[in-house]
């Protein structure tokens, strides 16, 4: 039995992560890859163009493909584009899972609901059996 290509992870990604990784790995890499990896599982890379792979590596790292080609010393050709791309999809993977929401936001959220009276007693009941709270 074939093992499944590598797809990329939800919410993974590289942005706001350096890709110098990347540019170390595509400098270093010499012919095709034995599996392909993926962006969506069932969609091989090999269906993409040069366009498909210019917008989705924008989207995955936050870098122009062309420019990161350049920087590893790479010719910018479609086969050279799947290569980096299926590197991105592998290095988001091991490395680009999303961030946890930091403490200090979740307790500002909560002291500003504080201070608006959310989640307080409520002062009275209404006629109309709503419960009514005090927002000062």
């Amino acid at each position: 039995m074939a093992s499944e290509p590598p797809v990329l992870r939800p919410k993974h990604n590289l942005l706001g992560r350096s890709i110098l990784p990347l540019i170390v790995k595509l400098r270093g890499e010499e012919g095709e890859p034995q599996e392909w990896a993926r962006l969506i599982k069932d969609v091989a890379l090999a269906d993409y163009g040069e366009a498909d792979f210019k917008r989705e590596f924008q989207g995955l790292t936050g870098h122009p493909l062309d420019d990161t080609l350049a920087a590893a010393g790479k010719p910018q050709t479609v086969e050279q584009y799947r290569l980096a791309v299926h590197h991105a999809i592998l290095l988001a993977n091991e490395v680009g899972q999303p961030r946890g929401q930091q403490l200090q936001a979740a307790a500002a959220k909560k002291r500003t609901a504080d201070e608006a009276g959310i989640g307080s007693a409520p002062d009275q009941v209404g006629d109309s059996g709503l419960k009514l709270y005090k927002i000062e």
